[in-house]
């Protein structure tokens, strides 16, 4: 029952070499059962997480995101962290006729995450180089 963690460099590596054989990946669980593949040939039991391995994809590895979406009717003003990436969101502006901002919506500074007034939830990433 003992397992390991990998570090960041190795994950990079591995998910650099997984993407370069593959070139698109159509969803997370695909991405993750072949990141886990190429650990487990080294000997050691490694586990990782989606999620983990999602965000050192976007921000470590530089690997290229396509989202779909699905609709919520929940109301995006709270959300301040991207739930795609984990950076930072900004606000979307718009200018009234008399001058004024109004917010719009938010997007991600790091992937192509954005939302509307009511939140946007993501349903299926594609990875690609």
């Amino acid at each position: 029952m003992n397992y390991k963690v990998p570090d960041e460099r190795l994950i990079v590596f591995i998910i650099k070499k997984v993407i370069k054989e593959k070139g698109i990946i159509n969803s997370q669980r695909e991405f993750l059962s072949l990141v886990l593949r190429e650990l487990k040939q080294s000997g050691i039991d490694y586990r990782l997480n989606g999620t983990r391995l999602r965000k050192i994809a976007i921000n470590k590895a530089g690997v290229k995101v396509e989202i779909e979406y699905r609709e919520t009717d929940a109301n995006s003003k709270d959300l301040k962290i991207c739930p795609v990436c984990g950076n930072k969101l900004l606000e979307i502006h718009n200018l009234t006729l008399e001058g004024n901002k109004v917010p719009v919506g938010k997007r991600c500074t790091r992937c192509p995450y954005w939302t509307g007034l009511t939140k946007r939830v993501p349903r299926r990433y594609i990875f690609m180089r």
